[in-house]
């Protein structure tokens, strides 16, 4: 609707004062459809202007969230698929994967100090201390002071997790709870690529080419505790050591236990708790 000559004047009149209101000529330039035309086009670019700002600054909040640190332990017995669920967390939600076992080896292949005092408990069979080993993981996550992680097979013994809890501050604890009978059937189809220590099972995590790793094409063996009654044994043990970390971490009210017997089934779960584990900590950041 256009607007009068008598109306515009009275408007103007009480913004810039009688004397100041525009002239006849200037009001038919309002009435105008020209300015009806320039009003619109004002009023678009503003508009546009105020959502990109508004989106800007989403992008900015969302840069915001990102940037807030995440740290989880996950932990299940040997055949659990505890790799293959912490290789899908990673790639889903961007943490870094620590492995206990990549840092171990890694250690003992290069001969550093507490890789030379670790080979030589194993050598004789006896367990690493719990003091040496929380001195090996927590020197590589100090590294990692700034990032979001993940971090599998440690610890895996009260002062371990003791010991974590002094350094850093664990969000959650992911369980995976496997029946050993399931796990059982499975180790018996695993093969390993022994120097990096990646693992396939030829029923739901097969290589590409059967018989060889993914990524090297190097031979892939089936490990001699992975027998059934060594696995009995390796099973039980885990029990026994494990079961006071997870009352623990479940008497801090961080843990959070998955039970299924296909890795397939259980990730769903797994991955919708991490979404909304993740966005009740994006909550508090706001």
């Amino acid at each position: 609707m256009c607007v009068s000559e008598g109306t515009y004047k009275s408007r103007s009149s009480e913004r810039l004062g009688a004397k100041d209101a525009p002239t006849p000529c200037c009001a038919r330039f309002y009435e105008s459809r020209l300015y009806l035309l320039c009003i619109q086009r004002v009023f678009f670019f503003s508009w546009e202007g105020y959502g990109n700002t508004v989106a800007k600054n989403s992008v900015y909040r969302a840069e915001m969230v990102l940037q807030r640190i995440f740290r989880a332990v996950i932990m299940g017995p040997p055949g659990s698929g505890k790799g293959t669920v912490s290789a899908r967390i990673t790639k889903t939600f961007g943490l870094s994967h620590i492995s206990s076992g990549d840092i171990l080896r890694s250690n003992i292949s290069n001969k550093s100090e507490l890789g030379l005092l670790m080979k030589c408990c194993i050598d004789q069979g006896q367990l690493v201390p719990d003091d040496v080993m929380s001195r090996l993981i927590l020197r590589d996550l100090r590294a990692m002071d700034h990032s979001s992680w993940l971090l599998d097979g440690f610890p895996r013994t009260v002062p371990q997790a003791e010991a974590l809890d002094d350094a850093h501050s664990v969000d959650t604890v992911i369980n995976l709870n496997v029946p050993f009978q399931t796990i059982k059937q499975r180790l018996t189809s695993r093969w390993t690529h022994l120097p990096t220590g990646r693992v396939y099972n030829v029923d739901f995590n097969p290589p590409k080419v059967p018989g060889l790793d993914d990524e090297t094409g190097e031979p892939l063996v089936q490990r001699d505790d992975d027998t059934p009654d060594t696995v009995t044994l390796r099973l039980k043990a885990y029990e026994n050591q494990t079961e006071p970390v997870l009352e623990y971490y479940r008497s801090n009210g961080v843990l959070e236990t998955f039970t299924g017997t296909e890795t397939n089934m259980i990730w769903p779960h797994v991955e919708a708790f991490l979404h909304k584990k993740l966005f009740s900590v994006k909550q508090k950041v706001a």
